[in-house]
């Protein structure tokens, strides 16, 4: 790893959250990490977190290869799944990359059903990949979440094919592309699924989830890590409030991501 990419990781992951208030913070952080791409070695995967992480990531996506050299990918959930439960199954709706994927089957008992649900085909083979670099042993389903379980539009961001994907969230210069849609409650079923773990990452679709499965989730969940995301009509605090009423306990917040735990 180039001396780059190390201080741009130190300065992301460790001085940053305690200087960000201050004038240049943010400033500094978009150059050292646009510095950190110029100067790695595209030819090399990636080397981050206890893994290894496909270089196609850099054909990809600007944005997503800058944020993994320097630590600052999913650094919410990154910080939230080490107070997982290593004993139970894991239901993850909206694999990205694989990189959390990858993290969380690490951390867990590998007698445990781990099933990651990733709709985009512009990074399936992405998550594949990092899967096999990582000896990874979680079950992979190119689907979107859908609580009807009918096939369902993903639309894709030309411009930014990662990071616009959503079969919630319209965006103007977008095309759709038909995915096959299944409910959480098929996976339960489908798996033979006891007590689990939910992480959910699905773009606006988190309403939907909590709006019509909140049973099965306070029946068979004992923790959930669920990103919220801004969508017009939708209220981040009435699903969370609805998490608490099951019994839920909030016990950590980074940004958008909360951890709940029963």
């Amino acid at each position: 790893m180039n001396t780059i990419i190390k201080i741009s990781r130190f300065y992301n992951r460790k001085l940053f959250p305690k200087i960000e208030h201050l004038r240049g913070a943010t400033f500094l952080s978009r150059q050292l990490s646009k510095l950190a791409l110029k100067t790695a070695n595209k030819e090399k995967n990636i080397e981050i977190d206890g893994l290894t992480l496909s270089n196609k990531i850099y054909d990809l996506d600007d944005k997503v290869a800058r944020k993994v050299l320097t630590g600052l990918y999913e650094q919410d959930e990154t910080k939230l799944i080490e107070n997982l439960n290593p004993e139970v199954d894991v239901v993850e709706l909206g694999g990205g990359i694989g990189y959390i994927s990858c993290l969380i089957n690490s951390r867990i008992s590998q007698n445990n059903k781990h099933i990651v649900l990733e709709p985009n085909p512009e990074v399936i083979e992405i998550v594949r990949h990092n899967k096999d670099l990582n000896n990874a042993s979680f079950e992979i389903q190119q689907k979107a979440y859908s609580h009807e379980t009918k096939d369902v539009k993903l639309r894709i961001d030309d411009a930014a094919p990662f990071w616009g994907g959503s079969t919630y969230v319209e965006r103007k210069e977008s095309k759709t592309k038909e995915v096959q849609g299944v409910s959480l409650e098929e996976i339960v079923d489908n798996f033979e699924l006891g007590d689990f773990t939910l992480v959910s990452d699905i773009e606006g679709g988190e309403f939907e989830l909590l709006d019509e499965e909140l049973d099965l989730i306070s029946a068979k969940c004992s923790q959930a890590i669920i990103e919220f995301h801004t969508i017009e009509g939708s209220e981040i605090q009435h699903p969370i409030d609805k998490m608490k009423n099951e019994g839920f306990t909030q016990i950590f917040q980074s940004n958008r991501v909360y951890s709940f735990k029963k």
